[in-house]
């Protein structure tokens, strides 16, 4: 929301602060920010009650646009950059939920199609911005990770992995946003909790493998 109003409204951005909660931010998220131009008025909070003069509730305004990947990309010193080569999958191993089930199979169809197995979350910030800038397709499963494909350079491919419970447009947004091409394979959802929308799923590798010949195909 600060970079949002730092664009739409920067006379008033000094006076805008963001809270969140330490315990539940990943140790990548202060540096982020900071480096994007919101870690100065990004402010912990502890539960205590807050007492203001004045409180504004902007209009809720979210959602991936061309003119937010763009103003990201130039804050990240990401402007004008070539495209990149590297094929990145993004996975699931070191989460309790949401992984896929039949993951080894794939992982053998994605080695053969020269795609590097990465976890975003174990990196700096920093590191996700360079490693996904050098990307020309980014795959995985439904979840945060697929976002650092705004760091791509437009004319990219972005393959989401999801099961029937979870299908959400939110990753087809950022590809348009980020003028790259978009394929979503739908495998089944599986386990104990398979009716959840955070169950663990299999995929089909032939969809799969379908879905990268595509991808390949329109950044060619």
């Amino acid at each position: 929301g600060d970079l949002h109003w730092q664009n739409r409204l920067p006379e008033a951005s000094a006076q805008i602060a963001s809270v969140y909660l330490p315990e539940r931010a990943q140790g990548f998220v202060t540096p982020a920010l900071t480096r994007l131009g919101a870690g100065d008025r990004l402010y912990p909070f502890d539960g205590t009650i807050l007492f203001c003069h004045r409180l504004i509730f902007p209009r809720r305004d979210t959602g991936a646009t061309p003119w937010r990947v763009e103003a990201l990309r130039k804050r990240a010193g990401l402007a004008g950059a070539p495209r990149g080569k590297r094929r990145l999958y993004i996975y699931r191993h070191a989460f309790a939920r949401r992984r896929i089930a039949n993951d080894k199979a794939l992982e053998r169809l994605l080695a053969a199609y020269g795609f590097e197995a990465v976890n975003p979350g174990a990196l700096s910030f920093d590191d996700q911005v360079k490693l996904f800038s050098e990307a020309a397709i980014v795959l995985g499963p439904h979840g945060a990770g697929l976002a650092n494909a705004i760091f791509m350079s437009r004319g990219g491919a972005l393959i989401e992995l999801t099961h029937d419970r979870r299908v959400f447009r939110t990753f087809y947004e950022v590809a348009a946003a980020s003028g790259h091409a978009y394929a979503l394979v739908i495998g089944d959802a599986a386990g104990d909790d398979k009716e959840s929308i955070l169950a663990d799923f299999t995929v089909d590798p032939d969809a799969v493998e379908a879905a990268i010949k595509a991808a390949l195909a329109a950044i060619a």
